[in-house]
């Protein structure tokens, strides 16, 4: 697989929920070392990072090296789609510390399907007990049994909840 052309994206935020206090995030490709010293993660991330015809991103808040999500997709041109095979956040023993690091990542791809001139388009495999927190928060729709997809409408939405850049000061 050729790769894709962003090293990093400055997003602008999470939001701390005990606080609600507001962060500045960047996504980045995942690198090796990143991969190896992982901890808070259920999933083999080995696994994506060695899949060669896979990306994997990780995003952190700006100014500090913790990794609090991580993405694995792949561009795919015939069909016009970018596809997350995986996405997790850091797991805090159960209790979610930050709200909008799924968002973030998935508004990530969303962009990078605009770049790539997919329009926005996002395909995943969603676990069941999630469908319906994707429909609500992401605006994805289902496709097959667990097959979901995020169109241009609503890729465009989630690029402007996370991007300054495209018009929208109010995150979150």
């Amino acid at each position: 697989m050729a790769q894709i052309d962003i090293d990093i994206e400055i997003t602008d935020c999470i939001i701390k929920i005990a606080t609600n206090e507001k962060f500045d995030t960047v996504i980045e490709r995942a690198a090796r070392n990143d991969i190896e010293k992982l901890k808070g993660f259920d999933f083999d991330w080995k696994v994506e990072y060695n899949d060669s015809e896979k990306e994997v991103y990780k995003l952190r808040i700006q100014g500090q090296s913790e990794i609090l999500g991580l993405i694995s997709l792949s561009p795919m041109h015939e069909e016009r789609v970018v596809f997350v095979h995986l996405i997790e956040r850091k797991d805090y023993k159960g209790e979610k510390l930050y709200a909008g690091i799924g968002g973030n990542l998935f508004a990530f791809a969303c962009k990078l399907s605009m770049e790539l001139d997919f329009d926005g388009y996002v395909s995943f495999e969603a676990k069941s007990n999630l469908i319906s927190h994707y429909e609500k928060e992401l605006g994805a729709e289902l496709y097959g049994s667990n097959l979901m997809g995020i169109n241009d409408e609503n890729a465009l939405k989630l690029v402007m909840r996370y991007y300054k850049e495209y018009g929208n000061d109010d995150v979150g």
